[in-house]
């Protein structure tokens, strides 16, 4: 089923982070951190850098349970503010202000009665250079840049092809910490397919005890059978979501 904005959100905040891929339990052994099991999580915090006219340090937030449990409420305390955050289809979001760039701690209570606290350093910001169409089926080439310029804990590139009958496709692919660019295989999807969307992701995690705290950062970007291109940058993802959050 092709992500909806809200789910695209969610996924991308916590869901791709964990690299799980399409509801697959699989474990990711970062070049640089330990083993990530999604599993061994009851909760996911994941927080991502937003930019809106005349509220540069802002970031979004969202909390989840991994299996879908509900949560009546939960509550963000960062940089000497607490912010309570708001349903929006079952995933809790809101915005919090850091005044500067760097690891914070964490202090998220969820139902009023489940603390957890963390220290987590915000991913870096990537700034992909996507090619303007692609011929499908033949590979093809991405750089990036880091802003600041410093490796993350993980670092991950996805694909999904969907064609009109809403059958998808799908691959992952861990990279190095190190990596600035990546050759996308042209036999990753069937060239029959209507559109092909391609992920890339930055991660930074921190965690306590059942609780997963992800910091991402990504660049986004969907061809279609017919040579046209569109960028998603995060902050589009996030506009859409704007409505739900005061």
């Amino acid at each position: 089923m092709k992500k909806s904005l809200i789910m695209f959100l969610f996924i991308t905040l916590i869901a791709s982070m964990l690299l799980t891929g399409c509801g697959d339990d699989k474990k990711t052994n970062s070049p640089s951190g330990p083993e990530i099991d999604p599993t061994d999580y009851n909760y996911y915090f994941g927080i991502s850098s937003i930019v809106r006219d005349g509220r540069d340090n802002e970031y979004l937030v969202a909390v989840s349970s991994y299996d879908g449990t509900a949560i009546a409420s939960a509550e963000v305390t960062v940089a000497g503010q607490t912010y309570t955050l708001e349903n929006a289809y079952g995933i809790l979001i809101g915005y919090v202000t850091l005044p500067q760039i760097g690891a914070y701690s964490y202090e998220v209570v969820i139902d009023g009665n489940k603390e957890f606290n963390f220290n987590l350093a915000p991913a870096p910001v990537v700034e992909a250079q996507w090619p303007q169409t692609i011929m499908i089926g033949e590979d093809f080439d991405v750089s990036w840049s880091l802003s600041p310029n410093q490796d993350p804990q993980v670092q991950e590139f996805s694909g999904y092809a969907y064609d009109e009958m809403g059958d998808e496709e799908d691959h992952f692919e861990t990279l190095s910490t190190s990596a600035r660019s990546y050759t996308v295989p042209g036999n990753w999807f069937s060239t029959d397919m209507t559109s092909y969307e391609y992920d890339l992701i930055a991660v930074n995690y921190a965690t306590d005890g059942e609780m997963i705290g992800v910091s991402v950062e990504g660049s986004f970007i969907e061809y279609y059978a017919y040579g046209k291109s569109t960028n998603k940058p995060l902050d589009y993802i996030k506009k859409a979501v704007d409505k739900f959050v005061k």
